[in-house]
């Protein structure tokens, strides 16, 4: 167990179902401190913390000061249907945030703790540790360094008011409908595959686990869920693109979501994921969407950039991906040449 080194009247323990109030006010404090905006919900801290890849006894943390106030939180757990991957957050509220102390021993914290979850990971691949920092959050940022995290890639959250709804034009050939996801899964999930195979570092997915990935966004979405908002592109009978929206009411205005968009490598370059995007805005704002955003994952953040800016997007905020080499890979065994 790592020993912490807390200011006196201080204490550490794991997190309770009751904590999550307090949990909620610190990741919004800390928003407001970064971006301006409370976007963390109850639901979400509830979703967070049920997780069947984290277990809350063994992998939370929480450190309270002398008032017993929330000053940090930190947790890890198993990547989403991996056994090389394991993800570190960590949250310090606003008042400590200038705390090098308290962010290094959360650093060292979570990385023991992956350490031990590793011993289980696949005994001859690699194992990293994964975790994120809001891009304006330099003393987060600087202690991921300290502790040897390195930067692989930046997610953006870019925005868009729809002020007037765009004109989609699709290439010849090609027609959009809106997907019936249960009935078009397969198609979807050969789509997604094929999309992900030739991006940097992405690590292809059984297919069985993307089908569970987007039942649980269909499941998790619950009786909000609006399947006339997922777009598929199709030549013929093949899918060669798709565009995965939702809808949410939140405080008295109508905000659109693009959840997953995707095109096919043969078929890029031919301005399908720009009349999907445009299709896609034009239905939600139908549906009286002013405001339309989504998450961008990007290590070729120009080409991407350009594409989401000549559809009207703006960066609304940059999140930083760091990954630390927890394992590295075994050497191959040596081949052994009969004589």
């Amino acid at each position: 167990m790592y020993n912490l080194h807390l200011p006196e009247g201080w204490m550490a323990r794991p997190a309770q179902p009751a904590d999550a109030e307090r949990i909620l006010g610190l990741f919004n404090a800390r928003s407001r401190m970064m971006f301006g905006d409370e976007p963390t919900s109850r639901r979400d801290v509830d979703a967070w913390w049920q997780s069947p890849r984290f277990r809350v006894d063994e992998n939370s943390l929480l450190i309270l000061d002398e008032k017993r106030e929330l000053a940090a939180v930190a947790r890890v757990e198993t990547g989403e249907g991996s056994k090389s991957a394991f993800g570190l957050t960590e949250a310090v509220h606003p008042k400590h945030q200038r705390s090098e102390s308290l962010w290094d021993q959360l650093c060292a914290w979570g990385l023991q703790r992956l350490r031990g979850l590793a011993t289980a990971a696949s005994a001859d691949g690699r194992v990293v540790a994964r975790t994120t920092a809001p891009a304006r959050d330099e003393a987060r940022r600087a202690a991921l360094t300290r502790a040897g995290f390195s930067i692989v890639a930046t997610q953006n959250r870019m925005g868009v008011d729809l002020v007037v709804p765009p004109v989609a034009r699709f290439p010849d050939g090609v027609r959009v409908r809106t997907a019936k996801p249960r009935r078009d899964l397969d198609a979807l999930v050969d789509a997604y595959r094929d999309v992900w195979r030739d991006q940097p570092r992405h690590t292809r997915r059984p297919r069985a686990e993307v089908v569970d990935a987007y039942r649980r966004m269909i499941d998790e979405q619950g009786v909000q869920f609006d399947p006339s908002l997922w777009f598929v592109a199709l030549q013929g009978k093949e899918v060669v693109g798709y565009c995965l929206c939702r809808a949410e009411t939140s405080r008295d205005a109508v905000q659109g979501t693009v959840d997953d968009l995707g095109v096919r490598p043969a078929w890029r370059g031919r301005g399908v994921g720009a009349a999907l995007v445009r299709h896609a805005f034009r239905e939600l704002h139908a549906r009286g969407c002013r405001r339309v955003e989504l998450d961008m994952r990007s290590e070729q953040l120009t080409r991407d950039l350009r594409f989401y800016e000549a559809v009207g997007m703006r960066i609304l905020r940059q999140v930083i991906e760091y990954e630390k080499e927890l394992r590295p890979a075994a050497e191959p065994a040596p081949t052994r040449l009969a004589v």
